[in-house]
């Protein structure tokens, strides 16, 4: 008899499929759940796959195995991991439950139970934070089927669990940085980072994009590096320095100064024709010792080239002459767009050889103007008064390393360190970018100018320190 029973309970004929009680809203709902699972166990085969291809990639430049096992590099490949570990169980289960339970014809049982286990990860992490602590401390599944959940909540937890799934799929579409993805390795034997490591902590909705490194400003980026340090850390950042402060009391002076006399600007007025066909209605004017050039004033140094210069006297010496890197490739580029124009302080007798060498067939100069073009102020400086040129001012500009030589025209002034013999000078190649870029094509000059180097506020400021860092 107790054997008959037995039979009669382990019978596959009298064991009736179990069917889930649920709306068609909530099969619909937990439907596109599995569809998601899949999909999502499709993305991290190709996910593994690719990663796996990139650890053979970098297999030489990986460091040495230890005896530590390696851990999954990504949070993807855990959940790859966990949900793999979980299907061989399952399986497992079945393999077992086969040899006693039936199979049955209705697959719904079958699939709910899937997707409520699929769920149960996606819904656990919510479920913990949302948690009183007397329900943490339980070590039950809390989406088992012991805790007797409504299906209608459990349904309504599914569906706000895909709308919440879909707003994380439209962030991770916003764009990233490229610097966030792109790791410079200087050396080999560096530890790489994943790409999904490095942006881990970056959340989209709050994410600024990577500061784009400040363009370089001529004379005013390097100027600014010079003061940056309590101490100069080049020769060039020293001389950066001295400049300033040259230029910082130079400006008073020139602020202070008053309008040349009309009469003495009338005698001094040049009658040059304007230059045709040239692409911009421009003239640059530079100046010659220290800016393009510099003389030794030991004839004993190593200079660039060595010039017969002959005084009023007769004497005849060799001066020799260094000559600034981009000189002539300045005056022959500038030549072709403007009016380019050399004006010294120095006597003609010394600056016309000089500027013989650097326009020998005299196709790039316009004019060559010396000291008896200056106008003497009453502290005995040559002023390089640009009213004598007879242009609209908001068309000339003048290049010098001395600032009083704007006079009141600083505006129209372009600052210019001096140069001995640096061979790695680069200034004038600067300045030539920043001529074609910003100052040429402007309407006025000297809005530009002045907006760059901000000449005349320097004296709101005590020292030239205090300036650079307050200005720029």
């Amino acid at each position: 008899m107790l054997n008959s029973n037995i039979k009669s309970l382990t019978s596959r004929q009298e064991i009736k499929p179990i069917k889930a009680n649920i709306t068609r809203e909530q099969y619909q709902t937990l439907t596109k759940l599995y569809t998601l699972g899949k999909v999502k166990t499709a993305e991290s085969d190709l996910n593994l796959q690719q990663q796996q291809i990139s650890i053979q990639q970098q297999q030489y430049t990986i460091t040495p195995k230890n005896n530590t096992p390696q851990s999954c590099r990504t949070a993807q490949e855990m959940r790859y991991f966990l949900y793999q570990k979980n299907n061989l169980k399952e399986q497992g289960k079945n393999s077992n439950n086969s040899q006693v339970l039936p199979k049955t014809k209705n697959s719904l049982h079958r699939n709910f139970s899937q997707l409520e286990k699929s769920a149960n990860t996606l819904l656990t992490p919510i479920i913990q934070t949302t948690t009183t602590p007397q329900s943490k401390q339980k070590k039950y599944n809390l989406m088992s089927i012991d805790q007797k959940l409504p299906s209608n909540q459990f349904a309504q937890q599914i569906a706000q669990q895909l709308k919440k799934k879909n707003d994380t799929n439209k962030k991770e579409n916003l764009k990233f940085s490229l610097d966030d993805f792109i790791t410079q390795v200087s050396r080999t034997n560096t530890k790489l980072i994943s790409p999904f490591k490095q942006t881990k902590s970056l959340s989209p909705s709050t994410r600024v994009e990577s500061a784009k490194p400040r363009k370089q400003i001529y004379y005013i980026s390097s100027l600014v590096e010079a003061f940056k340090h309590s101490f100069p850390q080049t020769s060039q950042q020293q001389l950066f320095r001295d400049h300033a402060i040259q230029t910082f009391n130079c400006i008073g002076f020139c602020i202070n100064l008053q309008e040349s006399d009309q009469q003495i600007i009338q005698s001094k007025l040049l009658n040059l024709p304007p230059k045709l066909n040239c692409k911009y209605q421009k003239t640059v004017v530079f100046d010659l010792d220290e800016t393009l050039i510099h003389c030794n004033e030991n004839q004993t140094l190593k200079a660039d080239v060595y010039l017969p210069i002959t005084f009023p006297s007769g004497d005849t010496v060799q001066a020799g002459i260094n000559i600034r890197p981009y000189a002539k490739w300045i005056l022959q580029e500038l030549s072709q767009i403007c009016e380019v124009i050399v004006f010294t302080a120095s006597h003609q007798c010394y600056a016309s050889q000089v500027i013989q060498y650097l326009d020998p067939k005299n196709q790039l100069l316009s004019a060559q103007l010396f000291r008896d073009n200056c106008v003497l102020s009453p502290d005995g400086v040559h002023i390089k008064d640009l009213k004598i040129f007879n242009r609209d001012l908001k068309d000339i500009i003048l290049v010098d390393n001395a600032a009083y030589s704007f006079g009141v025209h600083i505006e129209n002034g372009i600052p210019i360190i001096p140069y001995y013999d640096n061979k790695d000078d680069k200034e004038l190649k600067n300045l030539y970018d920043f001529l074609i870029e910003q100052v040429l094509p402007a309407p006025d000059c000297r809005l530009v100018l002045q907006s760059t180097f901000r000449l005349r506020e320097y004296l709101k400021y005590n020292e030239p320190k205090l300036a650079i860092e307050k200005l720029f």
